[in-house]
């Protein structure tokens, strides 16, 4: 009766957390349930149905979840930060879970929902800056003035030159947050390409009296022919525009006066 009952505690029907901090409150009440679960039952039951801390390991597995988890969820599809196919499939694989969980194995976040991104800003959260999926030989980046004053950042050098013999080649990505308090700060997005050249250009800075300024005004946009404001690169001082789906990546180059 206890394990049945430990059971239906960590699979219980989820609820709207109205704060970021209770949401990270009920996740880290999650995990404590979860760990204490394993401790009281390690092993796997006579029948090999069910074992201690088995919602914890579904929490990293997306089919496990429909499609919602804060660990191996992402953003970034074709080297850019989202695009009109990534948003598709995530649709239509939310749609087919009922019937097939798996489909939503490579779902993708967006990053332009705005009741997610209202929700963090009612908290003061102005940018989410994660990896995990590859996004080209650059960050991909949602400019915050975009998309309701949220900026996304997604960095992950994996598969920046499939060329190369680590898929990664030359390419450095860095992403450094500078400011005078976690309050009021801008992002600095710079490092090398897989062509070895050197890219780096700020975004604006968010929060306080110069909140919205600052920064360049192209980078982290999409042009209306689909094409990302990737990367400046200060030697040729010309944008990287980027497009794509999936791992398929394509570039091209513009001089900054055009």
């Amino acid at each position: 009766q206890q394990q049945q009952q430990q059971q239906q505690e960590l699979s219980s029907a989820g609820r709207y957390c109205a704060t970021a901090n209770e949401w990270v409150a009920e996740l880290n009440a999650f995990l404590r349930r979860g760990l204490q679960d394993h401790a009281d039952r390690p092993d796997w039951d006579a029948e090999r149905t069910t074992r201690g801390g088995e919602a914890l390991m579904a929490l990293q597995n997306r089919c496990a979840v429909r499609g919602r988890t804060v660990i191996s969820n992402c953003f970034s599809d074709g080297g850019v930060i989202t695009n009109a196919q990534a948003r598709s499939r995530s649709a239509e694989a939310l749609r087919r879970f009922e019937t097939d969980p798996l489909a939503v194995e490579g779902l993708c976040s967006d990053p332009r929902d705005a009741t997610v991104a209202d929700w963090l800003r009612r908290d003061g959260i102005r940018r989410v800056v994660v990896g995990h999926k590859p996004s080209g030989d650059s960050p991909a980046i949602l400019k915050a003035s975009d998309e309701g004053g949220l900026e996304v950042i997604s960095a992950d050098t994996s598969f920046s030159d499939p060329d190369s013999t680590d898929n990664r080649g030359k390419a450095v990505a860095c992403v450094l947050l500078r400011g005078t308090s976690l309050d009021v700060n801008h992002a600095v997005i710079y490092g090398v390409l897989r062509d070895g050249r050197h890219h780096e250009a700020r975004l604006q800075t968010l929060g306080g009296l110069e909140d919205g300024r600052g920064g360049d005004r192209f980078l982290g946009t999409e042009l209306k022919d689909g094409w990302w404001v990737k990367a400046f690169v200060p030697e040729a001082s010309s944008y990287v525009l980027c497009r794509g789906v999936g791992r398929r990546v394509e570039y091209r180059e513009i001089m900054s006066k055009d």
